[in-house]
């Protein structure tokens, strides 16, 4: 089992209750974006998720000071088989009745977040039945998405939803209105007749984007699954995340001379007002709270194997050396027990054993 190291000669203990390990210089502005995690159906199971998230804004040892929220949601009937008032993000067409809404939505004003996206679920067939059930627009599943929007942000009083954010991969099985991400005048069309953002996720290296789909108001670069010094390379023990494992001047020298091109970068330039660096908290391990059906916390090793100063202190290193608007971490859920307060070491989905 893997264990916080304890801080250096001469540094300051993390101040935080509960988190172990030297203290960060000071704050980073992030963003988080969550998911679903496998085995979470129940109102009681979200209700927990969304305490221990709203908790962790404030009280994480990475000292992440999160001004954005991306909100996975599922659809509007999820979970199947469920009376209407089981329903956990649309019960009884309420979405003041919701676990989002009681839990987290209306108790922000007390955090750092400032923005707040919803992150739809459009993948599988069932998904996006739930969202056409509540389209105004027949038959267009983000019809259903905006609508649930404007749901939420009619009831919501300070922080609103500023628009969503989709994977671009799941996006390709909804084909009629992915290929509007590509017509210039595809915009009013995708959103429905709203004025909402739209934020893509795409690799880190997909700069051709930027210009293919012009009215994309947000681009996540996905910065991990680097192919350099060779592919695939971040689901062996020759990681770079674990060569330079707390180690946050080598990683920055990684990304910028190795792993990111200067073509590339230049884009980031070119783009920054639409670029967010989105790093991954995967890690082959089992020290987080909501792994994998496999057990593991990811697919690859990556920063979910690092203390959280150390982490910290690559997240102020980076801000100098790589173009963006703002920059933050894929998942939330995969946060290891280094980074959190160690009264909130479980393990709470399927994949715990």
């Amino acid at each position: 089992m893997r264990t916080t190291t304890a801080p250096t000669q001469g540094a300051a203990p993390n101040s935080r209750p509960g988190c172990a390990g030297a203290a960060p210089a000071g704050e980073e502005d992030v963003f988080w974006w969550t998911e679903w995690p496998s085995g979470l159906y129940t109102k009681v199971q979200w209700t927990d998720y969304y305490r221990r998230l709203l908790r962790l804004l404030t009280t994480n040892c990475a000292y992440m000071r999160v001004t954005k929220l991306i909100l996975r949601v599922l659809h509007p009937q999820f979970p199947p088989g469920v009376s209407s008032s089981d329903r956990l993000w649309y019960p009884d067409g309420d979405v003041t009745k919701s676990v989002l809404y009681t839990e987290l939505l209306t108790k922000l004003g007390g955090t750092s977040v400032r923005e707040i996206f919803m992150l739809p679920y459009v993948f599988d067939e069932v998904s996006r039945e739930g969202w056409l059930s509540i389209a105004p627009t027949k038959g267009k599943v983000m019809s259903g998405v905006f609508h649930l929007l404007n749901e939420y942000n009619a009831k919501l009083s300070s922080i609103k939803f500023s628009g969503i954010t989709v994977d671009y991969e799941e996006m390709k099985h909804v084909p009629t209105e992915y290929d509007l991400f590509w017509d210039p005048q595809g915009e009013a069309d995708f959103k429905d007749g709203t004025n909402f953002e739209v934020g893509v996720a795409i690799g880190f290296d997909q700069v051709g984007r930027f210009e293919e789909w012009p009215w994309i108001s947000h681009f996540y670069l996905e910065m991990y699954d680097f192919f350099r010094p060779t592919a695939y390379i971040s689901q062996t023990a020759d990681s770079r995340f674990l060569l330079y494992e707390n180690m946050p001047s080598k990683m920055v020298n990684y990304v910028v001379n190795e792993a990111v091109d200067k073509v590339v970068q230049a884009a980031y330039v070119e783009h920054q007002s639409r670029a967010h660096l989105m790093w991954s908290m995967q890690f082959q391990g089992d020290q987080c709270v909501y792994p994998l059906n496999s057990g593991k916390c990811g697919y690859n090793h990556e920063f979910g194997s690092w203390d959280a100063a150390p982490f910290n202190e690559f997240l102020r290193i980076i801000k100098g050396k790589l173009a963006h608007n703002s920059q933050g971490i894929y998942h939330y859920d995969f946060l290891p027990y280094s980074m959190i307060p160690d009264d909130m070491h479980q393990c709470l989905s399927n994949g715990c054993s």
